[in-house]
Formats: structure tokens, C-alpha cells, sequence
């Protein structure tokens, strides 16, 4: 695993170039303050994660030849990243070793905002706002938990050909009487 041993505050994109010819996915995951790569490493040795102090922030996944991207807003602090997928041998990557980490600093420039092409939605109790057609090919989003309550996420299926959202979803439809 190559990268930066620091990094500057704000909107990342972190690139995964696969050049194996196994799978391969990187996951970020942000180390609480107070814990150390350290305790991280010492957790691993054990084949286990401190998923209470060290939660995943994002995942990106790239096949053999292939080149995938992840954008996130990184936070100044300590962040860990590792790939838990497995080769022919089912030996989990980062049990070899694919493990490493990284320092994110206060941005020393003006952050970058967001693509102001960026698809706005807002995820509402039983709801969603500003959904609409797609383009093909990249599209950025950038989501608005409008709840006091609890949390939401979304989740982009792909229909069949000819299949409606009606169609996808009847198995799941819940009746009340």
C-alpha cells in the first residue's frame, strides 16, 4: 500500500489502482483520538478491529487492472486504512500485511468545496427530496440527514431491464390490515 504519511484537511479523493490480478478494496477507517496505530496493529495481530474507536469512514473497491476512486471529507486527525478482501488462498489481505496509515493535518490551503454539480439530497423520516434522473457515468452526491431523530442512508439499486422501482420492491411492500 502506497500514500502520503500526511494529508491536509478537507474533500480527499483516495485512488485505488489495482495492478494485481486479484480483487482488492480499501477501506479508511478513522481512528478516535486518544488510540494510536499502535493499539490499531496490536488489535490486528489478535484478528480482530476496534470498530468502537476506529469506525469505517468509506470503502473502495477495484478488480484486477481496474482504477476506483473514493472522495471523502477528511477531519484533522488519525486514520488507518487496510484491505480485508481475499485471494485465491482465502487469506485475508490484510493478514499479509496491507495495512497502513495516515496523518491528516490542517488544510494549509483554502479547502475545495464541493462540485457544484454535486446532486442534492435531503433524506427525510420516509422520505427523499431532490432525487431525480440520472446522467450516465459519474454523478456526485452529496446527502442531508434533515432528522433530529435518527439516522438515514441511501442505497442505489440497478433494475433490470424493463424492471420498475414497483417491481423491485413488491416483495417488501408491508401491509397494514
Amino acid at each position: 500500500v502506497k500514500g502520503p504519511e500526511f494529508i491536509p484537511a478537507g474533500l480527499t479523493t483516495i485512488r485505488l489502482q489495482n495492478d494485481d490480478t486479484v480483487d482488492h478494496a480499501m477501506i479508511v477507517f478513522d481512528v478516535d483520538e486518544g488510540h494510536t496505530i499502535d493499539e490499531v496493529e496490536s488489535k490486528l495481530e489478535g484478528q480482530t478491529w476496534p470498530w468502537v474507536w476506529a469506525p469505517p469512514l468509506g470503502q473502495v473497491r477495484a478488480g484486477p487492472g481496474e482504477t476506483n476512486e473514493l472522495t471523502v471529507r477528511l477531519e484533522k486527525g488519525l486514520y488507518a486504512v487496510t484491505d480485508w478482501t481475499t485471494g485465491p488462498d482465502n487469506i485475508p489481505h490484510v493478514a499479509k500485511g496491507v495495512f497502513t496509515s495516515f496523518q491528516v493535518t490542517e488544510a494549509e490551503v483554502q479547502q475545495v468545496e464541493w462540485d457544484s454539480d454535486a446532486i442534492e439530497i435531503g433524506l427525510d423520516d420516509f422520505a427523499f427530496t431532490g432525487l431525480k434522473d440520472l446522467e450516465a457515468g459519474m454523478n456526485t452526491f452529496r446527502l442531508t440527514n434533515n432528522s433530529d431523530d435518527q439516522e438515514h442512508e441511501l442505497l442505489f439499486v440497478p433494475l433490470l431491464d424493463g424492471q420498475s422501482a414497483e417491481e423491485l420492491f413488491k416483495d417488501f411492500a408491508y401491509s397494514w390490515n
